[in-house]
């Protein structure tokens, strides 16, 4: 397994588009650049009254006065026009000319050539037989904004495509139609799983603004919320090799007393094998490395885990089953099984501590859903564990859980979950041993009309019906989810704990994110 290099193989084309006013829609993916305008795109200079550049379908229309030209700097211009559909993929496009005479042209990459007219065809005492064909998509069609809003407007934009659009001297519109100026601000809709990543500390309520971008990374500012300073800052740099690999960098020198900087590394080995690779460093906690590896085998997967930090190191080897039929028949329709076994090492760096190995077993079983009525399902599992290591200590630790969900209507779904943990922890050295009960109930609302509105509630009760010193389980605690558009290209989603008073806490931090 070869470690990724931090420069990117994978590279999105870029398109640079310039104009009086340059004008972003974020929920169709358009750019509309009108008043002189211009476009680059590494083989084509193309100016125009208008450019529209679709980025869902990776095409552009120039229209009036249009003149291209070949992208090196000082090209003699090839052709002139009044209107141009290019594909960004291909480079191919048609234009077409009215003066001195109308006319047609293909245009392949930097090479025009005039279509000639095609010859009326002789007359046949019988049609042709018809044959379906897929008509070619207009190369001249504009795309129909559906009385979409600009999402921001600039003075120029360069869109990498398939990744993101970074708009210059940006004018981002909020709610009430007011805009808010950014020097630079960048619009990612890539797929690629790296483009969502982040290591941020804090980055699970957090407000980013990503401000710089090139054809295989991001950069970004992160506003996080933290108990103590109440506002977090947090920088990252993302670099991407599609879906094959990513690296990230952060730091964060304003979150609570804790500073610190984090690096990730993430590779696709192939189709069924992955790896990665984290460092962190923190103020009072020192540096921290941690590897996995993943990789999938005939119906079951390996792991392979390993940390080292200032305490001590870590390391483990897992298998795990694919989940199996329970058996033939009815039983094997309604419940299914894995089964895992775990080796592990663990030392610690103090003063004549001795590695401690240790060995785990798992068996789980599950109904997935068992369907009550038309609106009802209860799902029910049992997980037992069974742990030895050379202290020696020895623990077997079973979890069963229920979940009945009701669906009001197409918007209202309700859940009842419960789970019961038992865990006995026995050291034979000493002839002593320990016994853990705890029980927790979640009762949760949610409702969901599509984008414009949706909620969720949830009420979770804890009780630790047998427990040794030092064990504590927070008795009620409840939270609060709210999202909501605002317009075609943004919405917001806001959220919020409340603790009943659980070691002096009653309402939790907020969360709160901006949503495209």
């Amino acid at each position: 397994m070869g470690v990724t290099g931090v420069d990117a193989a994978t590279l999105h084309p870029a398109v640079t588009l310039k104009g009086a006013d340059v004008e972003f829609y974020a929920g169709h993916l358009v750019l509309d650049a009108r008043g002189g305008a211009t476009l680059d795109d590494g083989v084509l200079h193309v100016t125009a009254d208008r450019i529209i550049v679709d980025l869902n379908h990776d095409r552009y229309v120039a229209a009036g006065d249009v003149h291209i030209a070949a992208a090196a700097t000082g090209a003699a211009q090839i052709q002139s026009g009044v209107a141009l559909g290019i594909d960004l993929a291909s480079h191919d496009g048609t234009l077409v000319s009215i003066a001195p005479s109308p006319a047609t042209y293909t245009v392949s990459g930097p090479l025009v050539t005039q279509v000639e007219a095609s010859p009326s065809p002789a007359p046949s005492s019988s049609p042709a037989p018809a044959t379906e064909t897929t008509p070619a998509p207009e190369p001249l069609a504009l795309v129909d904004l559906e009385g979409e809003a600009p999402f921001a407007s600039a003075a120029v934009a360069t869109a990498h495509l398939g990744a993101d659009v970074r708009l210059g001297a940006a004018r981002v519109i909020v709610p009430g139609g007011r805009d808010v100026y950014l020097p630079s601000y960048v619009y990612t809709f890539s797929s690629e799983v790296g483009y969502s990543q982040s290591n941020v500390a804090g980055s699970a309520e957090d407000i980013p603004i990503y401000f710089g971008s090139t054809r295989d990374s991001i950069t970004g500012a992160h506003f996080t919320y933290n108990a103590q300073t109440k506002v977090g800052i947090g920088l990252d740099h993302r670099v991407v090799d599609g879906d094959k690999a990513y690296d990230l960098f952060s730091i964060s020198p304003l979150y609570g007393p804790v500073k610190d900087a984090e690096f990730t590394w993430h590779e696709q080995v192939n189709g069924h094998a992955s790896q990665t690779l984290d460092g962190l460093t923190a103020s009072g906690i020192g540096s921290v490395w941690r590897y996995g590896a993943i990789d999938s085998l005939h119906r079951s997967f390996l792991s392979l885990s390993a940390s080292d930090a200032l305490a001590g190191d870590f390391e483990s080897l897992v298998w795990q089953g694919a989940y199996e039929p329970l058996g033939a028949g009815w039983l094997g329709d309604l419940f299914d099984y894995h089964v895992a076994t775990e080796y592990g090492r663990s030392q610690s760096y103090g003063s004549g501590a001795t590695p401690i190995y240790d060995t785990t077993f798992d068996t789980l079983i599950q109904a997935p859903a068992l369907v009550l009525d038309p609106s009802s399902s209860l799902s029910l599992q049992a997980d037992w564990r069974q742990l030895f290591d050379d202290q020696p200590h020895r623990q077997f630790a079973a979890t069963y859980s229920a979940t009945f969900t009701h669906r009001w209507d197409a918007y209202l779904t309700t859940k009842l979950a419960d789970s019961e943990n038992p865990v006995v922890d026995v050291y034979p050295s000493f002839d002593a041993g320990t016994r853990t009960y705890v029980s927790a109930q979640v009762a949760t609302i949610n409702y969901n009309n599509g984008e414009p509105f949706s909620f969720g509630f949830g009420l979770m009760h804890e009780a630790a019906l047998s427990a040794p010193p030092g064990i504590m389980v927070q008795p009620w605690s409840a939270s609060l989810d709210v999202r909501f558009r605002v317009s075609r290209s943004l919405a917001f989603d806001v959220s919020r704990s409340y603790s009943f008073g659980y070691l002096g806490q009653r309402l939790g931090s907020i969360g709160f994110q901006i949503l495209p």
